[in-house]
């Protein structure tokens, strides 16, 4: 919409008539640690305390929990999903999925302002251990649900045959 937005340690601002005001609305006033305007107008602003996002025409509202930094370096990928090395949200779903060592995102701390897109849409990101390399195309959420599995059964305190649980289990009261 032609403002130039300015995030900083005291917040957000926009440069309006040559001066600086905060941006107001239902943003809270603290360090603002990334920005990103999406291709939709969209404006998304990491502060301290998570994530916020401003469509054009509205106020600002917060995505996902509160608590803690969305990640800082804010890149978007091809299906306007909102990626760090840390988290992505769908716009869409506004489900947030957090990233960790399982996932394969294993570059010690997450470097603020070390971050690009490539020309093929492969996203990086650079950590005091490492280079995360990704490929938003490929991402498909973890599904894999597996089966609840009892080893073993003691009712008070008496091993009992575990295979007994299949066809369910009734206590009496004095179990």
């Amino acid at each position: 919409d032609g403002r130039l937005w300015v995030g900083a340690e005291a917040g957000l601002f926009q440069l309006v008539d040559g001066a600086l005001r905060p941006a107001g609305g239902r943003l809270p006033q603290e360090g603002v640690l990334g920005l990103l305007i999406d291709a939709h107008g969209v404006l998304w602003a990491d502060l301290s305390t998570g994530l916020f996002r401003r469509p054009p025409g509205a106020d600002f509202e917060r995505v996902g929990e509160p608590g803690r930094s969305f990640g800082a370096n804010l890149l978007a990928d091809a299906q306007g999903r909102i990626w760090t090395h840390r988290s992505m949200v769908d716009p869409a779903t506004r489900v947030v999925t957090e990233f960790g060592r399982i996932d394969g995102v294993d570059i010690g701390t997450g470097w603020f302002r070390a971050y690009g897109k490539l020309a093929d849409g492969r996203m990086l990101f650079g950590g005091s251990t490492g280079l995360l390399v990704v490929e938003p195309e490929r991402f498909r959420r973890w599904a894999f649900r597996p089966p609840v599995v009892a080893t073993g059964l003691r009712i008070d305190g008496v091993s009992q045959p575990a295979g007994t649980l299949s066809e369910g289990l009734t206590l009496t009261a004095h179990q």
